[in-house]
């Protein structure tokens, strides 16, 4: 929660108010990531490289270049419909001009032409950069995902993207995580971050699984018909 404090995503004083908005992705996001500027050089490049294992991301991570991660950083676009800038929600940058771009879903949609943006805005090589989706629900965003495709301009761009872009869901995250946790092999620091991501993931997934039963609906009994005569009472 450190960073969406730091960054401005989050207030204290709004978390505890009844009415506000409570800025959950970014909530989740400094969570979950936020503890990896804390950790050593190793241990991160220990964590990404599982990370980009899961992914099929043909690069290696190794603890020198040193890694590094930013959060919500802005950065202009040379064509967008829409914005001068756009917002990556997490930058890994590693190796020679090796990066991954993560942009965070918990459960809004994607705004208009938001992905094409974000990697259209990278400067330089894209041969070592990579784009990460990270949702709960992969299939909700299928459709999206073609259309940002299609938004590029060369049938090259478009090709080149098609390769670089990749999706992973919440669940599989915390599964992950939990090999982590359960790994002698790993440093006590990463076994440790990777159980207690691991079980804010399991539990809020949990209960957006078990909503519906703690809406407050209540059981509908059935009725018991009387039937009069239409004589009764005359």
């Amino acid at each position: 929660m450190l960073h969406a404090l730091n960054f401005n995503k989050a207030n204290v004083r709004s978390l505890f108010n009844v009415g506000h908005r409570v800025p959950f992705e970014d909530l989740i996001t400094s969570s979950i990531f936020g503890p990896l500027e804390f950790m050593g050089l190793a241990d991160r490049a220990a964590i990404i490289s599982a990370l980009l294992k899961e992914l099929s991301i043909p690069l290696h991570c190794t603890p020198t270049p040193p890694i590094k991660i930013e959060f919500w950083k802005q950065v202009p676009v040379r064509s967008s419909s829409r914005l001068s800038t756009v917002e990556w929600d997490i930058t890994i940058e590693f190796g020679a001009d090796s990066r991954l771009l993560i942009e965070v879903k918990w459960g809004a949609y994607l705004s208009k032409d938001q992905l094409a943006d974000q990697w259209s805005s990278i400067t330089g090589s894209r041969e070592n950069c990579y784009h990460l989706l990270l949702v709960r629900d992969q299939n909700r965003y299928r459709a999206d995902i073609k259309e940002n495709i299609k938004t590029l301009r060369s049938s090259s761009d478009r090709r080149l993207y098609a390769s670089k872009l990749k999706d992973l869901s919440w669940a599989r995250l915390g599964e992950l995580l939990q090999c982590l946790a359960a790994d002698k092999a790993q440093s006590a620091q990463i076994r440790a971050w990777a159980t207690h991501a691991s079980k804010l993931l399991v539990r809020e997934e949990f209960r957006i699984m078990q909503g519906w039963s703690q809406i407050g609906l209540r059981k509908v009994l059935p009725l018991k018909w009387k039937l009069r005569s239409v004589n009764d009472g005359l």
